[in-house]
């Protein structure tokens, strides 16, 4: 990467690079990452680092936009978006895995090195017959479904290290909570798959969502409740006790 000083604009001062800022800031890793970590790594002052960065979500930015500049795209040779978002979902989902927190951050922020990503699969979706807004639409229900996969992935696995229970653990704990005889298919369900499949999940997920996308673009795709059929918690004036 340009080990130019990004943020020579404050005034940083010429004996750090950004590449010295990265090196310290992954070796800390992005779920730990704060300004007086890098900075003790580094041999500097906090204040020193505000000449840098001015909080702790600018120095993430940072370090997530050179994580993706040099992870590679996956290529377009097939000129089919849902051949391309299909690999593409799988390569932001390995890109997550190898660097964790990294999803948190893509998520809060707009990561500039993300955009190249995005132009390219706007560009295919209306090479596939897309009009300009649902291959933005697509190409943001992509991003966002790995987005947020990966970032419950983060969340489960910190609550199952805090608690020593994994999610599949819980889930048929509350369903044996049921009176015997209510819950069925969810006993059976949390009974036979003791621990779900991930990968399964992830795939099985990613193709119906692919599949939707492909559906909303025929003649008579599946109808959808009308938004003003749609019974929402605000408006129900019934509510259940929670057991």
């Amino acid at each position: 990467m340009n080990e130019g000083n990004k943020g020579a604009r404050r005034g940083r001062p010429p004996k750090l690079t950004n590449q010295q800022i990265l090196d310290a800031a992954c070796a800390i890793g992005l779920p730990d990452l704060t300004l007086g970590g890098v900075a003790k790594a580094l041999g500097v002052s906090v204040a020193g680092l505000y000449h840098y960065f001015k909080d702790r979500d600018e120095l993430a930015e940072f370090v997530a936009n050179a994580i993706i500049v040099d992870y590679p795209l996956p290529p377009d040779g097939t000129g089919d978006w849902f051949h391309w978002a299909h690999t593409f979902a799988y390569s932001q989902r390995a890109l997550f895995e190898k660097f964790p927190g990294l999803a948190q951050v893509a998520v809060q922020r707009t990561i500039s090195t993300a955009i190249p990503r995005l132009e390219q699969s706007v560009r295919l979706a209306l090479r596939s017959g897309f009009d300009e807004k649902t291959a933005w639409w697509a190409t943001r229900a992509i991003q966002e479904f790995v987005f947020s996969w990966y970032y419950r992935v983060e969340i489960r696995a910190a609550l199952t290290a805090r608690t020593g229970e994994s999610y599949q653990t819980s889930l048929r704990r509350v369903v044996r909570k049921f009176p015997e005889g209510e819950m069925p298919l969810m006993r059976s369900i949390t009974k036979k798959r003791q621990e779900e499949s991930e990968d399964e999940r992830f795939d099985f997920n990613l193709r119906a969502l692919l599949a939707g996308i492909a559906a909303m673009r025929t003649a008579n795709p599946t109808p959808m409740p009308d938004k003003k059929s749609v019974v929402t918690l605000r408006k129900s004036k019934k509510r259940r006790a929670i057991l």
